[in-house]
């Protein structure tokens, strides 16, 4: 009898430790999982981190390709006006001395 209390103590104590083996194994699955997910998460995290930065660069780019456009244009408008007002100021001369002299200004060709 004595011997057979000692087998089942035994059994007991095999099934126990066994318990104990499969409950650190699940922990230590489960930690693995969460650490796992952690990295996961801060790799999605630096992922969009670094499609937001991608995305500012592009869109100052962009900004900047707008302003020299817009500077180009303005800068060939300039020019056209400066071009303008040359072939005007003879004219304008002419018509000046024409008032001082208070005569036809056709007449001053």
């Amino acid at each position: 009898m004595k011997e057979m209390l000692d087998r089942i103590r035994l059994a007991e104590q095999e099934a126990d430790a066994q318990v104990a083996a499969v409950e650190m194994a699940a922990r230590e699955t489960v930690e693995r999982a969460q650490e796992d997910a952690r990295v996961r998460q801060q790799e999605a995290k630096e992922e969009g981190a670094r499609m937001i930065r991608e995305g500012l660069c592009k869109a100052r780019e962009k900004a900047a390709m707008e302003r020299d456009r817009i500077f180009k244009a303005g800068q060939s408008q300039r020019e056209q006006l400066r071009v303008q007002a040359e072939k005007r100021q003879p004219e304008a001369i002419r018509q000046a001395f024409a008032y001082v002299l208070g005569c036809d200004p056709e007449k001053l060709t």
